[in-house]
């Protein structure tokens, strides 16, 4: 993260949200958001990497990632979305996440199943990943 917000402070215009009142104290509160809502991600992602081989793994991740982000209005913002796509997006961890940390940093409305979605998508992904753990380290180690 800290590349992204040197990036960010440097070459764009992000620092004049905060001449435009935007507190500070919002920043490390966004950061640890970012942080909590990337769990579910990494649990999938170690769940893809325990069940593909290492050069499998790499194909599965973008096939399943980047869909999940587009989705989720990671590329552009949910609000352009059609109805339909908006409809779907709200049931994506991606769409959870977004919310969650735009909320966090800007004070944004956050829609009613957001966190619940996220903490519901971290503990199925992490379960996947612990199963997905456990059956190949008793396949691997014996």
């Amino acid at each position: 993260l800290v590349p992204v917000l040197a990036i960010g402070a440097l070459l764009t215009s992000a620092p004049e949200a905060f001449a435009d009142g935007l507190p500070w104290w919002r920043v490390p509160l966004a950061l640890a958001v970012w942080l909590l809502c990337g769990l579910p991600f990494l649990a999938l992602g170690l769940f893809i990497g325990y069940r593909c081989t290492s050069k499998v793994a790499v194909a599965v991740a973008q096939v399943v990632f980047f869909p999940i982000a587009f989705a989720g209005g990671m590329m552009m913002p949910p609000a352009v979305f059609p109805p339909w796509l908006n409809t779907l997006s709200l049931f994506l961890p991606s769409r959870a996440a977004h919310d969650v940390a735009v909320h966090a940093l800007t004070g944004e409305g956050l829609h009613a199943t957001s966190i619940p979605g996220l903490v519901a998508w971290t503990l199925l992904l992490g379960g996947l990943a612990l199963w997905a753990n456990r059956r190949d380290q008793g396949r691997r180690f014996r």
